[in-house]
């Protein structure tokens, strides 16, 4: 088991096999990928809430525990990435059996986790075996062990879930924490307000009823998240539209409101009544995690599919006043960039980047997550942003798993375009059928060995008849050893000069030489990539890091690739 789940009980009746399996599934030490279902399994990630801390996302999410038409919630989880594509399973943070006061009827709700006054306090909904309440944990890690406080919060009063709780410290913020939750049961919803005390643990003061006025068109409301931006406050939550439920926002130039509701995120689901946001700005950009009914399966959790987590990118439009955030599509992968060698399944795909082919499921009883199928000729599909920095091509193959009926298919795998630079061709033998898979490999061209940094990957699928084959994956090279990318960051002394600005903390490098292009990232000190690499020519001055925080504070190194050489360049932030 892993160390940090505590208390890994199995619960009476139906609940024991499921719980159990989920131990056994989550536990596997296999690397988790992503394709929004952004973390594969069956376990459930359902009620996502996101936490940056230092180099890392937190995912904190409930898991259901469907059987015979129950939805039932007994754990909170922990998910870490420094990527967003790689996930780690931190373990079972919060069981219902440790909560003093709960009832212990599978009724532990959607969470939220934020470090306050040095701790880690974690923010949930639970039965009393009344009515619901809000309660409080808290721990010195964000993966726990997060001991609950013997009875639920004062102040947040009954059929209170969904708690969000802010630290006001942007643009002159007041420095006082805030919690915020909603009334279950009410239509329209109401999402209170309302002053943390001293040791965050009990709510006080003034209620703040912030959904009031924002008219009938918001007829249910719940799973608030609130963020500021441009001197204004965006109050993200979940609006019973229609028949389910979709992400709306609303804008105020105060905390407590009154709110003007400015339009949808991201609209409803099809599969899963409810969906249940969470933003973070991680890497340089923002990003909403929501839920669906279970992408990888299908069905819906009416029909025993467990809620899973999605996640996309999204930016304000600047151009107006108030900012405005655009309506987002539903993507396959959501977010982060693999690496070439991992296991790359279909991407985040439009009408643009598919074409003669299709997305599915992986069918067979197998949940391996996406696939392309219904290939036709010069048919191809897209995947965006894969990385190919810290990749070894010339001692890995192109990989890719295969299901066909017949032999003499071939996978063309280029960069950049459909006609971009070659990988190498991958033959398709028979398999012995479209759910028959196999892994067939092809060496990487010449041409190929000289491909680095970020680049949209595409394969070209030759056939002579139509859906002959299938492709689940795509894989080139292997990573390099860590021996081996230490030696080329210490080749050259660094010849670059950065160059820190009064204004907004700006840090500058003045690269040398009369256009020569280099690639530069940068890297903490544990070899972890925090800024993807750029392209600049010799003999400008780049604005790395804005001073708005892009990374967390702390020590990392410049990593600067030309043809002269590799060069580094450690600095404090």
């Amino acid at each position: 088991m892993e160390k940090k789940m505590k208390n890994p009980k199995c619960f009476p009746g139906k609940a024991v096999t499921v719980f159990c399996m989920m131990m056994a599934i989550v536990l596997i030490p296999s690397p988790i990928k992503a394709d929004n279902q952004l973390i594969p399994g069956n376990e459930g990630t359902s009620d996502p809430a996101p936490m940056v801390e230092g180099n890392k996302v937190y995912l904190y999410c409930t898991v259901d525990a469907i059987g015979n038409g129950d939805l039932s919630i007994y754990d909170i989880t922990c998910y870490s990435t420094e990527d967003l594509y790689h996930w780690k399973y931190e373990g079972v943070v919060l069981t219902e059996n440790d909560i003093p006061w709960a009832a212990k009827k599978g009724n532990l709700w959607a969470p939220h986790c934020i470090k306050l006054g040095g701790k880690f306090h974690l923010y949930f909904p639970a039965n009393d075996g009344r009515t619901f309440r809000i309660g409080h944990a808290v721990a010195d890690s964000p993966t726990g062990p997060f001991v609950p406080d013997r009875n639920y919060m004062a102040g947040c009063g009954s059929d209170a879930i969904d708690p969000f709780v802010l630290l006001d410290t942007a643009d002159g913020g007041t420095g006082k924490a805030y919690i915020g939750w909603d009334i279950v049961g009410r239509t329209p919803n109401q999402v209170y307000l309302k002053e943390l005390n001293s040791t965050y643990s009990d709510a006080i003061g003034n209620s703040y009823d912030i959904t009031q006025g924002l008219g009938s068109s918001t007829r249910y409301k719940e799973g608030i998240w609130i963020i500021k931006q441009n001197n204004l406050w965006y109050c993200i939550l979940a609006d019973w539209t229609g028949a389910v439920e979709s992400i709306t926002y609303s804008t105020s130039t105060s905390l407590f409101g009154p709110y003007t509701k400015r339009g949808t995120i991201l609209n409803e689901n099809t599969n899963s009544a409810t969906i249940h946001a969470g933003v973070v700005h991680f890497l340089g950009k923002w990003v909403i995690f929501y839920h669906t009914g279970g992408n990888e399966f299908g069905g819906t959790i009416n029909t025993g599919t467990k809620r899973v987590t999605g996640a996309e990118y999204f930016d304000f439009n600047k151009s107006g006043n108030p900012w405005t955030i655009p309506q987002l599509q539903k993507t396959c992968r959501g977010v982060g960039v693999p690496f070439s060698y991992d296991t790359i399944q279909i991407d985040r795909h439009s009408p643009s980047g598919i074409s003669g082919a299709r997305v599915s499921v992986v069918g067979g009883g197998e949940p391996r997550g996406w696939m392309v199928s219904n290939i036709s000729n010069d048919g191809y599909v897209r995947y965006n942003e894969v990385d190919f920095s810290t990749t070894d091509k010339s001692s890995g193959n192109i990989m890719a798993r295969v299901a066909s009926v017949s032999s003499g298919g071939s996978i063309e795998v280029r960069v950049g375009s459909r006609t971009g630079t070659l990988l190498g061709t991958v033959q398709v033998p028979s398999t012995g059928g479209l759910t028959k898979w196999q892994t067939v490999t092809a060496p990487v061209t010449q041409e190929g060995l000289r491909v680095d940094g970020i680049n949209d990957l595409f394969c070209v699928f030759k056939t002579t008849a139509p859906n002959q084959y299938n492709v689940n994956w795509v894989s080139i090279g292997k990573q390099q050893s860590t021996g081996a990318s230490r030696k080329a960051w210490n080749t050259v002394k660094a010849p670059f000069e950065l160059v820190r600005s009064d204004i907004g903390g700006a840090l500058q490098v003045r690269i040398p030489g009369t256009g020569e292009p280099y690639r530069l990232a940068v890297f903490n000190m544990n070899g972890q990539r925090v800024i993807n690499p750029v392209s600049v020519a010799g003999g400008n001055i780049f604005t790395l890091l804005s001073g708005k925080g892009d990374i967390p504070s702390g020590k990392y190194v410049l990593l600067i690739k030309g043809k002269s050489g590799s060069f580094q360049v450690p600095f404090v932030y």
